[in-house]
């Protein structure tokens, strides 16, 4: 009776054991490229809320942002479907309607809000959203080594 309880026992504890962490990354990593993949098949809209401030924190340019992203084979097709943008004028704010509008001849704030869109949506992605969002791909698991720390039970699942 005591062998059939142990090995009972033996069972459940091993039933119970996280799995590898290889394992886990690697799930993570298929179901990045799941992702990709199921984004590639929609033509879905992207939006920005950029916000450039000064050093005590008052907003010095502000800019609304819709895209009409369609994914294609190679790349995408990135289409500006709405644009909202204003800047700080000593107090008071100025709207505008078009992205990289320069108020004076040195505004560098044009082009920081404008890099700022560029970078969240990279050209060289196959579906209108930055790469470095996503780290944790299979191919970008090849960089690191992972190990785990613990695990715990989050809103009734297991967590690694």
């Amino acid at each position: 009776m005591k062998l059939v309880f142990l090995l009972g026992l033996a069972v459940s504890v091993w039933a119970q054991s996280p799995p590898d962490v290889g394992q886990i990354m690697s799930r993570v990593g298929i179901n990045q490229a799941r992702s990709l993949e199921s984004r590639q098949q929609w033509i879905y809209t992207q939006k920005q809320h950029l916000v450039l401030r000064r050093g005590n924190r008052k907003v010095a340019r502000e800019e609304r942002r819709e895209y009409l992203i369609a994914p294609k084979t190679r790349g995408f097709d990135k289409k500006l479907t709405h644009f909202e943008g204003k800047y700080a004028d000593h107090g008071k704010f100025v709207a505008y309607g078009e992205p990289r509008y320069k108020y004076k001849g040195t505004d560098i704030d044009a082009d920081l809000i404008d890099g700022m869109s560029k970078m969240t949506t990279h050209g060289d992605s196959r579906d209108g959203i930055g790469r470095h969002f996503f780290p944790l791909t299979y191919h970008e698991q090849l960089k690191y080594t992972f190990r785990l720390v613990r695990t715990e039970i989050y809103r009734g699942r297991q967590v690694y």
